[in-house]
């Protein structure tokens, strides 16, 4: 998509060329970035952080095998926010200039939720264009980091473990 946008505005494909250039592997995680409550965690996200928060989601299931959600900021606030209690932990992916986050964040804080908001602020070197790439690698790393917290093996995705090795069998992919 990015070569699709740069056919039309060069400088698109350069800025993305910086971003790339500036990410160091693996991101340090502050431990005030990680979840107290990874056992009961939920990822939002806005606009094309959406896409982040679902796929931040979906490796935090599959490296740590604990169920999490996932949702659209405007989808949460209408109604799973009531969801949330002083054993949550809410992950926000945004931009530091959406106005709904802030009601969120408060709104969660209010309840008790544990509150990890991941905006540009939270990385140096990389272009606001690009802020989502950046909450998507710290996503990946999170990850990882929980899978090792927890004493999971982020490569097997259980088939090391009976009955999942079985059922296995039955997934056709």
């Amino acid at each position: 998509m990015i070569q699709w946008i740069g056919l039309t505005h060069k400088g698109v494909i350069e800025m993305f060329k910086q971003t790339i250039d500036n990410i160091e592997l693996p991101m340090k995680m502050e431990e005030s970035l990680l979840p107290k409550f990874p056992n009961n965690l939920v990822i939002i996200g806005d606009l094309i952080r959406e896409i982040v928060a679902h796929e931040v989601a979906l490796k935090v299931s599959e490296t740590c095998y604990l169920p999490v959600r996932s949702f659209a900021m405007e989808q949460f606030l209408h109604g799973p926010r009531v969801t949330l209690d002083k054993y949550s932990s809410l992950m926000v992916f945004s931009s530091i200039t959406e106005p709904r986050k802030d009601s969120l964040i408060q709104y969660a804080q209010t309840v008790g939720t544990d509150v990890i908001e991941i905006n540009e602020n939270t990385f140096n070197g990389f272009s606001k264009e690009f802020t989502w790439l950046a909450q998507l690698l710290y996503g990946q790393q999170l990850a990882l980091e929980l899978s090792k917290r927890l004493g999971t093996n982020p490569d097997t995705v259980r088939s090391d473990q009976s009955p999942y090795k079985e059922a296995r069998n039955f997934i056709t992919f």
